[in-house]
């Protein structure tokens, strides 16, 4: 019981989308009709400034740190793993908007800070750098991604939070396909770049 428990907060405190808040408050705009439509941290940055941008991260990410912190402190590293791909899910197909949701790297990052600070931090900096080289959130997610596992092998971590990097990683990378079409063909959107609807 305390384990469904456990996990029902997790998706349901997923479900709460900080981006579809932050530009209700910000803005008295629904963040579904604007940019790319997403609402996350790249679109919200996009439409409404780093600022609102910032702070959807910090609330995505938070979220993120909670549930996995939850799960370690009432069950260890599995329900931490479990708890965080519950948050994930809440937050990729929310419950209080209709199931349409984020692509989940901020939570998912919020997750990986409680499972393991030095892996997050590498692969924040990998973020950073790429983004900074190509001006590519999404690449830059990608590869952030794909290097977490690989971190988490390296540095000896946990079976339970290697498979969170391998399992989290190729979901990132699933919900960042149509983004690696159209880095593929060029039409990939950039920071600073006004996406048209």
């Amino acid at each position: 019981m305390k384990i469904v428990f456990i996990l029902l907060f997790a998706y349901l405190l997923g479900s709460i989308s900080f981006g579809y808040i932050v530009a209700k408050r910000w803005a008295s705009i629904d963040i579904r009709q604007y940019g790319s439509g997403n609402i996350g941290m790249t679109n919200i940055w996009r439409v409404m400034g780093w600022q609102a941008g910032m702070l959807v991260f910090i609330g995505d990410a938070g979220k993120g740190v909670l549930a996995a912190w939850l799960g370690k402190y009432f069950g260890g590293d599995t329900l931490a793993v479990m708890a965080g791909f519950a948050v994930m899910a809440g937050h990729t197909y929310p419950l209080f908007l209709n199931f349409k949701g984020g692509k989940a790297v901020a939570t998912g990052v919020g997750v990986l800070g409680a499972l393991s600070i030095k892996v997050t931090l590498f692969a924040l900096a990998l973020w950073l750098v790429t983004v900074g080289v190509t001006k590519y959130v999404s690449l830059a997610s990608i590869l952030a991604a794909v290097s977490v596992p690989m971190l988490l092998f390296a540095l000896d971590n946990p079976l339970p939070h290697l498979l969170f990097g391998i399992i989290g990683a190729a979901f990132v990378i699933y919900k960042h396909i149509p983004n690696i079409k159209r880095l593929r063909d060029g039409t990939e959107y950039k920071i600073g770049q006004k996406v048209k609807k």
